[in-house]
């Protein structure tokens, strides 16, 4: 018997803690959520609105489709995929090899994208490589441009 349903984001929420006005959760998988809880609807053409499954609180959402999904696809295009230690060891190179953010310039749009850029069409870019770019510098890009992504989400959410 079924006593209450829900979407995946609203009861991540809730699951979360997210039952008051500012208190956030982040959601990933192969796509990655930002849910901030407010006590009043909002919206903005950079993020997505919705409901939430407490009574008289609602939700904004940051959403990109690929986060986790970039992580598996670099796994599985440039790793052995049977490793099971293939995520540890590519955190190892990146502390060793990458402590500062690199120069090159990655977009993470492998299946389109959601917040903010709303394009179902977008693509990845991958720009700035050499002969002497190592693979630690394109993951650890990969991690930082989701962060900024992140902090991006945030900033709207402050100035809305």
């Amino acid at each position: 018997e079924v006593l209450a349903g829900s979407v995946d984001g609203a009861a991540a929420a809730l699951e979360g803690g997210v039952t008051a006005d500012g208190v956030a959760v982040e959601m990933s998988g192969t796509s990655s959520v930002l849910l901030v809880g407010s006590d009043r609807p909002h919206t903005s053409p950079n993020l997505t609105y919705m409901y939430s499954v407490v009574p008289e609180q609602h939700l904004l959402l940051g959403c990109m489709s690929t986060t986790g999904g970039v992580l598996k696809w670099y796994r599985d295009t440039f790793c052995d995929r049977a490793d099971p230690a293939i995520y540890k060891k590519l955190d190892a190179q990146i502390l060793a090899q990458c402590p500062e953010p690199s120069p090159l310039i990655f977009l993470p749009y492998l299946a389109g994208e959601r917040a903010p850029i709303w394009d179902t069409n977008a693509k990845g870019v991958l720009a700035g490589i050499t002969c002497a770019t190592t693979q630690a510098e394109i993951i650890s890009l990969e991690l930082y441009k989701i962060k900024n992504i992140f902090l991006q989400w945030m900033n709207f959410i402050i100035n809305i």
